[in-house]
C-alpha cells in the first residue's frame, strides 16, 4: 500500500498494476492536489481472473482485499481495473463501503456520443464485464444502442514485456480499421503508463479520426472527485 498524504485517505484507488499510481497520481494533481488518496496494487487478483475467471475464489479474495481497504475509512474507492470493477462495486455494500468502477464514467459518456459504440478491449476478461455494464446502463436509460467489442490482439503482451508504444499503435491500429462503422470508439485500458506528456495515450493519437474517441482515466477521476464530495482538493 502507498499512502501519498498524511490523515486518514479521503480516496483510496484499487489498481492491478504498479504502472498506473503515476498516472492517476499526475491526474489527481493537476484536478484535486490536496485531496487525500491511497494506492493500493493487487496485481494477483487480475492475474488470477485472467487464469480462471470471476470465480467465487476470486470474488472472496478481492471481498478481503476491499475489507482491509475498509479500515483506512476512506470515503470512496475507485477500483480502475475494468475485469474487477464491476465485481468490487458489487461487494462495495457487503464491506459498508461507497465503491465506484472507473470505466462507469466512460460508459455514460460513450451513451451520449451515439448508438453504435465500438469499445476496443485488451484483455479477454474486460470484454463481458464491459458488455454487461453498457447494456446495463443502456437499459436503464432507455437507450437503443448497438454494442461491438473488439478485443485488441498482441496489445496485452506489448503493455506485459513494457512496450507501451507498441501497446498504443494496436490499439490506434484497430480504432483506425473500424472507425467508419461506428458513433463513438471507447478505448478501454488505453490509459498512459506515465504522466502525461511522457508516452500519448492511443486517443492522443486519434485526433484526426471523424468520431469521438473516449478514454477513461481522466473521466473516471473527474467523477470520483465529484462522488468524494466536498473536501479541501
Amino acid at each position: 500500500m502507498r499512502l501519498e498524504d498524511s490523515g486518514e485517505p479521503v480516496l483510496a484507488l484499487l489498481h492491478t498494476a504498479d504502472v498506473h499510481i503515476a498516472t492517476f497520481e499526475a491526474l489527481l494533481r493537476q484536478r484535486a492536489p490536496k485531496l487525500r488518496r491511497h494506492h493500493i496494487v493487487a496485481a494477483d487478483l487480475l492475474a488470477q481472473a485472467e487464469r480462471e475467471g470471476l470465480n467465487p475464489d476470486l470474488r472472496e479474495r478481492l471481498r478481503k482485499k476491499l475489507a482491509e481497504i475498509s479500515l483506512q475509512a476512506p470515503r470512496l474507492v475507485l477500483c480502475t481495473c475494468s475485469t474487477l470493477g464491476g465485481l468490487a462495486e458489487e461487494l462495495g455494500p457487503e464491506i459498508g463501503l461507497e465503491v465506484l468502477r472507473l470505466d462507469r464514467a466512460l460508459a455514460d459518456a460513450a451513451l451520449d456520443a451515439g448508438k453504435r459504440i465500438l469499445v476496443l478491449a485488451t484483455t479477454p476478461t474486460t470484454l463481458e464485464p464491459t458488455r454487461a455494464m453498457l447494456e446495463s446502463l443502456a437499459s436503464s436509460r432507455q437507450l437503443a444502442v448497438s454494442i461491438d467489442l473488439r478485443l485488441v490482439e498482441g496489445a496485452w503482451i506489448s503493455f506485459s514485456k513494457g512496450d507501451l508504444e507498441g501497446y498504443r499503435e494496436a490499439i490506434a491500429d484497430a480504432a483506425r480499421c473500424f472507425a467508419s462503422d461506428c458513433d463513438v470508439i471507447v478505448t478501454w485500458r488505453s490509459m498512459p503508463a506515465r504522466p502525461p506528456g511522457k508516452v500519448a495515450s492511443a486517443a492522443e493519437l486519434l485526433t484526426d479520426l471523424p468520431v469521438p474517441v473516449l478514454a477513461s482515466p481522466a473521466l473516471g477521476i473527474e467523477r470520483a472527485i465529484a462522488q468524494v464530495g466536498p473536501t479541501s482538493h
